[in-house]
């Protein structure tokens, strides 16, 4: 029996590693020229950077959590992944003056009242509807000044950080009830020694089984299969395998990039496009010397311009360089990847001199992802879209025949990199106890035609 993983992220690195641990013979079939999806090292650095995934979220019960520590990595649990520069950071007005703590608890505690007169409303809904609604009826009931407007705009645009879509796609009910009944529990593990770390370990223990069994640079453009066997059609030449997993990401499968026959049915492309796929960009910037705290968590910058670099992350106390991770996500995520690098580098380095209130050097290194235009992935990762529910989700995670699908937007509260994991476990899983079934009793193979479901 052959099986075959589309794609060398952490869900195809996670369900070939499983394979091949039980004997199945596998193979991975990668579109880039490196393993890891959008679990990306930075190799303009002489230090670890990640381009992609870079926490572990609620450690507690996380099985990437227990992964880390036997691989040793350095994981630090004090920086802010919420994007909203509680705690240790600096947090300046668009015009460049530091934004006084008193000022901001202020709006902060005026946010928090929105937020939950927001949920207080929503829970006597019958409907869904998107976060931006969600503050708007709040909005009516409760009172704010002018003078918080643009700090509790730059207070929403970290919430559309964390979930790299704006507050009109996000569905308030998901998002607001996501921490009712989480996966996991427990904080979040910044990993110092780069994500990439365990993308690479899992490559490396793949490759013990024999160098071709990772193979780079296959796009894969269709998949078609029969009652007997599934064949994928690459840019190199076709393979055929007894089952598939298909690890593409959310937004390679709405971009209809790769041909399914027979065509995937209407309730897998319902759900398809009803769960959403948003962008999430880093900007990482290494400087002659710190011109900022170098013991700070970050800094915040309160643009008038929504979402505009808006959040830096100091990577000095991890890495001990000179080293800020800009986050952009969500509407000005797009508008960045349409900006050149200088472009992107010279507002940058204004907003940093109006902060200063010196002129600064431009870095001396830098990286700036575009994940949209990335043809690989046309995104960063999954959220819950208005009116979309975890029977969306179920609908995305169900095999059609022969081919079976994983991936972070496969798995309950998709947008983890954890949830990658976990799927790409599930479907080995699945397909040996198929191959089981069908060594033992040689049953007719399953149907690809699927019922609607219920």
């Amino acid at each position: 029996m052959k099986v075959l993983v589309i794609g060398a992220g952490i869900s195809g690195l996670t369900a070939a590693r499983e394979l091949l641990n039980a004997g199945v013979d596998c193979q991975i079939l990668e579109a880039r020229d490196r393993i890891g999806g959008r679990i990306c090292q930075a190799k303009e650095f002489d230090v670890p950077v990640d381009l992609g995934a870079s926490w572990i979220h609620q450690v507690n019960g996380n099985p990437l959590w227990d992964v880390a520590e036997q691989l040793k990595l350095k994981v630090d649990t004090s920086c802010n992944p919420y994007l909203t520069g509680e705690g240790g950071f600096n947090l300046y007005n668009y015009d460049g003056n530091l934004i006084q703590d008193n000022v901001q608890a202020c709006t902060r505690q005026k946010f928090a009242a929105l937020v939950e007169k927001g949920v207080e409303m929503l829970g006597h809904l019958e409907s869904d509807i998107s976060v931006h609604e969600m503050f708007e009826l709040a909005s009516e009931k409760l009172q704010t000044l002018p003078e918080d407007q643009l700090f509790m705009k730059w207070l929403k645009a970290g919430m559309e950080g964390w979930e790299n879509t704006n507050l009109l796609n996000l569905s308030a009910r998901n998002h607001f009830g996501e921490a009712e009944n989480p996966e996991f529990t427990g904080g979040d593990a910044f990993i110092v020694d780069g994500f990439f770390c365990v993308a690479n370990h899992f490559a490396e223990q793949i490759m013990t089984h024999g160098a071709d069994r990772i193979l780079l640079n296959h796009v894969v453009y269709a998949i078609r299969q029969s009652d007997t066997e599934v064949q994928i059609e690459t840019s190199h030449c076709t393979f055929t395998a007894d089952y598939v997993i298909a690890t593409f990401p959310l937004g390679v499968l709405q971009s209809e990039s790769v041909i399914f026959s027979p065509a995937l049915p209407e309730h897998k492309r319902n759900a398809i496009n009803k769960v959403g796929f948003g962008v999430m960009n880093k900007i990482v910037l290494e400087f002659s010397e710190c011109f900022w705290n170098a013991n700070s968590e970050g800094i915040g910058f309160v643009s008038e311009t929504h979402g505009e670099f808006n959040f830096f992350l100091n990577m000095h106390p991890f890495l001990q360089k000179p080293i800020l991770m800009c986050f952009v996500a969500a509407d000005f995520a797009h508008q960045m990847e349409k900006m050149s690098d200088a472009q992107v580098i010279e507002r940058i380095v204004e907003i940093l001199s109006k902060i200063s209130g010196k002129p600064i050097s431009a870095p001396v290194k830098h990286k700036i992802t575009r994940w949209h235009s990335d043809p690989f992935s046309r995104g960063s990762y999954s959220f819950m879209k208005v009116g979309s529910s975890m029977n969306d989700v179920n609908i995305l995670a169900e095999p059609l025949g022969r081919v079976h699908f994983a991936g972070e937007a496969t798995f309950v509260y998709p947008g983890y990199t954890h949830g990658g994991y976990m799927s790409g476990r599930r479907e080995a899983r699945r397909v040996i106890d198929l191959i089981k079934h069908d060594c033992c009793s040689s049953p007719q193979a399953p149907q690809v035609q699927l019922p609607e479901p219920n």
